[in-house]
């Protein structure tokens, strides 16, 4: 693709250079392929990591991953949260619009799926095991548009 027209569709999607974009587009052949095929999502790390920088992207929606300590969960940026919080926001920015943020939103709701040892350690939580922040859904990113 001609360096102009992938500048284009980068900002499209609310990035500022292709490369970067070129980057999370390969992340979400990752997160699709893993859907796709019935893989879990619930505690994976996926193989490719994302790193933002400050200026990689349009407003500030993205800007709590850059923050360190954003999430309680090891490899925070190979985890599904940071893989659906871009999703989410590259979907926003297209100017067709869309609503995937707040049905995500209701399905991460729905698990609710604290699992604990007999000792009372947490096995498994959205923010232990996918790299959600606390009070995530209260977001920018995670709020109803318009």
């Amino acid at each position: 693709m001609q360096t102009p027209d992938a500048r284009e569709v980068a900002r499209m999607f609310g990035f500022n250079h292709p490369s970067r974009f070129g980057a999370v587009v390969r992340m979400m052949v990752d997160f699709r392929n893993a859907c796709a095929h019935g893989s879990r999502l619930f505690n994976r790390a996926f193989k490719r990591s994302l790193s933002l920088g400050k200026h990689d992207t349009e407003g500030t929606q993205l800007e709590h991953l850059l923050e360190p300590g954003f999430t309680r969960t090891p490899k925070a940026n190979r985890r599904l949260y940071i893989y659906a919080a871009v999703l989410a926001y590259m979907l926003g920015s297209h100017t067709s619009g869309t609503n995937w943020h707040l049905t995500f939103k209701t399905q991460v709701k729905k698990l609710d799926l604290k699992l604990q040892a007999p000792d009372g350690f947490e096995l498994l939580s959205p923010d232990l095991s996918m790299g959600f922040p606390v009070e995530w859904s209260d977001l920018d990113l995670w709020k109803p548009t318009g």
